[in-house]
C-alpha cells in the first residue's frame, strides 16, 4: 500500500488505480485481509481516486500448464518459493480477478462482486515493501498508540541486530 499511496501523489486523479492481490489461501489469507484494510485506508486518504482491489484467487494444483511456462521465465527457478513468487507475479500481470461493487469484502453475503480484467499496461510491484520499510503491523500499532519515539528506537535495534534478514531499507 506504500507504493499505491506514493502513486496517488504522482498520478492525475482522473486515472483509477487497480490494486492486484494474489492469494493461494482464499479469502481468509492474511495478505488478502491486509489488502482489504489497505484499500479502505487509501479510499479515506484519497477519496477522489477510483481504487479497485482486484482479488485474484489461485491454487497451484489448478495451474499445471502454467507452472512449466512460468518456471521457464523466472530466474532463479530452484525452489518452491521461486515458483510461488513467479506464479503470483505472472497471475497479477494477467490482471484477471474479482472486484466488489461496493467497498466491503467479498465475504459479506450482501456484497456482490464481478469478474474484472484490469486494462492497466503498467504494473508496479510492491512485494516486500513492508519488509523494506520496516512496516510490519507491530510498528503501525506502536505508532498509533503514540509511542513514535520508542518506535524509532525499536526500528534502530531491528537493524542493528540484523533482524531484518538483510533486505531492509529505512527512509528517515
Amino acid at each position: 500500500m506504500i507504493l499505491a499511496a506514493l502513486l496517488d501523489e504522482c498520478l492525475d486523479p482522473r486515472y483509477g488505480i487497480d490494486l492486484l492481490n494474489v492469494s493461494f489461501d482464499g479469502q481468509s489469507a492474511p495478505d488478502r485481509i491486509s489488502a482489504r484494510a489497505g484499500v479502505e485506508e487509501l479510499r479515506r486518504i484519497a477519496p477522489f481516486r477510483r481504487w479497485k482491489l482486484v482479488e485474484i484467487d489461485a491454487e497451484l494444483s489448478n495451474l499445471t500448464l502454467e507452472l512449466k511456462h512460468v518456471m521457464s521465465l523466472i530466474k532463479p527457478a530452484n525452489t518452491y518459493m521461486d515458483l510461488n513468487i513467479g506464479i503470483a507475479l505472472w497471475l497479477a500481470a494477467r490482471g484477471n480477478g474479482w472486484v466488489n461493487k461496493g467497498s466491503s469484502s467479498r465475504n459479506d453475503d450482501n456484497q456482490q462482486s464481478f469478474m474484472y480484467n484490469s486494462k492497466a499496461r503498467i504494473v508496479l510491484v510492491g512485494s516486500g515493501a513492508d519488509e523494506q520499510c520496516a512496516g510490519y503491523g507491530r510498528h503501525r500499532t506502536k505508532y498509533r498508540c503514540g509511542r513514535y519515539c520508542n518506535q524509532m528506537d525499536y526500528v534502530f535495534l531491528h537493524f542493528q541486530f540484523g533482524m531484518c534478514g538483510g533486505s531492509c531499507i529505512v527512509l528517515f
